[in-house]
């Protein structure tokens, strides 16, 4: 099929193979398969769709220029990373947590920000028990859980152990 790409900074046409699929499944299995080849390798693992935009850009995946600012746009006008991964589990952990504590009769302020913002929640409501998870422990690139108390003499320090 013909499609426009950008060769050496001039836009030509170019023959390329397209794929015809069953289902939407089939194709989603194909296109991850796809992106395991040796030259996505950059973005396996990395989570910063920013960062996987323009990886995807210098891996050859798009010719175009302006491909990574398009899929950017793209991404935040349809509110795609709403769907990410970390978002998700963080949710749903949160989630978690408030159910179970909700259900031993504690109230549950969600305080879910950055830290300095969830401690402000948490002082205005004059809570009793503030614990702050970090799911992305070590700058994102650990594997873990963290909750911070004042001293494993706090009170608090038994919740969140149990948490992580």
């Amino acid at each position: 099929m013909a499609t426009k790409e950008i060769i050496n900074g001039e836009e030509k046409v170019a023959q390329a193979d397209f794929r015809k699929y069953n289902s939407l499944a089939d194709r989603m299995e194909d296109h991850a398969i796809f992106l395991q080849q040796d030259r996505y390798k950059s973005i396996i693992g990395n989570i910063n769709y920013a960062s996987v935009a323009q990886k995807l850009y210098e891996d050859g995946y798009s010719t175009s220029p302006v491909y990574p600012s398009s899929l950017l746009t793209f991404i935040e006008k349809y509110k795609l990373y709403q769907y990410d991964v970390k978002n998700l589990m963080r949710k749903m952990v949160t989630n978690i947590v408030a159910a179970t504590l909700g259900n031993h009769e504690h109230i549950v302020v969600n305080c879910n920000s950055n830290a300095s913002e969830g401690a402000a929640k948490a002082n205005s409501a004059n809570v009793d028990l503030f614990i702050s998870l970090h799911m992305n422990a070590s700058n994102g690139k650990g594997h873990g859980t963290e909750a911070l108390v004042d001293s494993e003499s706090s009170g608090s320090y038994p919740y969140a152990e149990r948490l992580c």
